[in-house]
């Protein structure tokens, strides 16, 4: 594969296009990609490493893809991929444009958050996804998560890509600005040698895995953690599928963590997830605090296997009052996938002041996009009469080396109201504004989607299959909830016991999580088949 990038193609694409004709007559069917066609932005660097990432991924996932829709080809006719921006593209698009698609997991998971947070009418919402090896969290208000222009990929786990890279790959593709850290169940806690207590970012992976599972590894895990405390079922998980081994957990924990530390067992596990949960609040902070908003106004929506299990210890920690978790939390991501509507992104880079920027030319410029993206989504299958458009632009003050997106106004005067859109964006990310300062268009960009008929919750949770057909009386066992209050003695319910509202501390288990109620939480189900938890105590 090669990557063609030349300096100012994201104006004219001529002479991309030319050398890649070049190597066509050269090396017949070599793949060849065009930074003008993967994404003409201005600032070649980034620009480049995207093409350069693009190329080297086409071949493999035209491979994939191909075997994947072959297998699949009996089921269905249409086969759609998920992009990083949360947007359904086709299998033919995404061989084209692969690196697209590289955050598509997380974004899935965001994407079914925001759903549910408009279902349920919930206008601030922080997602946080806890699975194996990494927790992820994201701000959704009104309904939409909050998207960045790019991000990194090869590089280490960061808490804010916002000032500061992590040594990876530069990527220039739109995204959901989600935050990701390396803690998850398989993280492993350990000792450094100045006596302190760690949790990742090393991971036991799904093989070996915990010291709990049948043949797993010898370091303790935070899934290790959260069985000896009691919080996970003692004998098996997964609609008991998963065996566990308890026995195994304590010896990891005593021989790597409380032996070292000259502390009890259940201090040493209960360490380990506070450890765990220090990190993930590094992340909901991220996503809250530094980008100018107060998490005690947000509700947290909680999934992944891991994340009902620390949801609620985690909230209490950062503040918030109110925790949301969904139906199939373990599998939360792939209903994701069922609820994501068609999208394309469409963009042009133009640098020039907004004081000079003429609103006939833009508009101009804007319908041609919006003729590409009727293109680009009738291939996919899109009628043109279900496509909606959304116009935004880039803009930074002229000193400044990265740009705040705002929306294109509907008013008479454009420039006036570019100026207060973004003196509010920039006040409410940086902490003020220059009013006075020139202002630089740097990109044109239009969003275009279409829906794709997805189902609701309020749906979802009326055809449930998990709601057992008589009830059962609650089981019970200890669990420790810290020094503070010790073992409890804890109710163990399943989704449909909350019903009627129950007090903490109790647990919930099901087939893909455990959800953990803390003293001094409420737990009752919604009418979408969610579990609500609320906090009565102070903050």
């Amino acid at each position: 594969a090669v990557a063609i990038c030349l300096i100012n193609a994201y104006l004219n694409p001529v002479h991309e296009r030319a050398i890649a004709a070049a190597i066509e007559a050269i090396a017949p069917g070599t793949t060849t990609c065009l930074s003008s066609d993967v994404h003409p932005e201005i600032r070649e660097y980034e620009r480049m490493s995207t093409t350069v990432v693009n190329a080297s991924l086409i071949p493999v996932v035209d491979q994939y893809l191909a075997k994947l829709e072959a297998a699949l080809s009996a089921f269905s006719r249409q086969f759609l991929i998920m992009q990083s921006n949360g947007g359904l593209i086709s299998a033919a698009n995404a061989r084209r444009r692969p690196a697209y698609m590289i955050e598509s997991g997380p974004a899935a998971g965001v994407l079914a958050a925001a759903q549910l947070a408009r279902e349920v009418s919930l206008a601030q919402v922080l997602s946080f996804d806890m699975g194996g090896t990494t927790a992820k969290a994201c701000l959704i208000e009104d309904g939409q998560p909050l998207e960045k222009a790019g991000g990194e990929i090869g590089g280490a786990s960061t808490t804010s890509a916002r000032l500061f890279g992590s040594g990876g790959h530069a990527i220039r593709a739109p995204w959901l600005d989600i935050v990701e850290v390396g803690a998850g169940g398989g993280s492993i806690a350990w000792v450094d040698d100045g006596g302190a207590l760690r949790v990742g970012p090393n991971s036991a992976g799904a093989a070996p895995g915990p010291a709990c599972y049948p043949n797993g590894g010898c370091h303790p895990t935070v899934t290790d953690a959260n069985l000896v405390l009691g919080y996970m079922n003692p004998v098996a998980i997964a609609g008991d599928r998963l065996p566990l081994n308890k026995d195994a957990a304590i010896e990891a924990i005593r021989a790597d963590v409380a032996d070292p530390l000259g502390i009890e067992v259940e201090r040493a596990a209960f360490g380990v997830t506070q450890v765990a949960n220090a990190t993930m609040m590094r992340a909901l902070r991220a996503v809250s605090t530094e980008r100018g908003r107060n998490p005690r106004e947000f509700t947290l929506v909680a999934f992944g296997g891991a994340g009902p299990m620390h949801a609620a210890a985690l909230a209490e920690a950062v503040g918030i009052s109110q925790v949301l978790v969904p139906t199939h939390p373990g599998v939360f991501s792939a209903v994701g996938l069922l609820l994501a509507d068609y999208r394309h992104d469409h963009l042009r880079s133009i640098a020039t002041d907004l004081d000079t920027l003429d609103a006939d030319t833009l508009n101009a410029l804007f319908d041609d996009l919006e003729a590409q993206a009727r293109q680009s989504l009738g291939d996919d299958g899109v009628p043109a009469s279900a496509i909606e458009f959304q116009r935004r632009l880039d803009l930074k003050y002229g000193y400044q080396v990265s740009e705040l997106t705002v929306s294109w106004p509907n008013g008479a005067d454009v420039c006036a109201e570019l100026r207060r859109a973004f003196a509010e964006a920039h006040s409410q990310s940086f902490g003020y504004a220059r009013p006075d300062d020139p202002i630089e268009v740097v990109n044109v960009r239009l969003r275009a989607s279409a829906s794709s008929n997805a189902p609701r919750f309020r749906d979802i949770a009326q055809n449930a299959t998990l709601r057992p057909p008589l009830a059962r009386a609650p089981t019970f066992r200890p669990a420790y909830f810290g020094p503070h209050h010790g073992y409890l003695t804890t109710a163990i319910y399943s989704r449909f016991d909350l019903e009627t509202p129950r007090e903490g501390p109790f647990i919930v288990e099901e087939p893909d999580t455990t959800v953990v109620v803390p003293p001094n939480w409420l737990g009752e189900l919604n009418d979408v088949g969610a579990i609500l938890l609320r906090y009565h105590g102070v903050l």
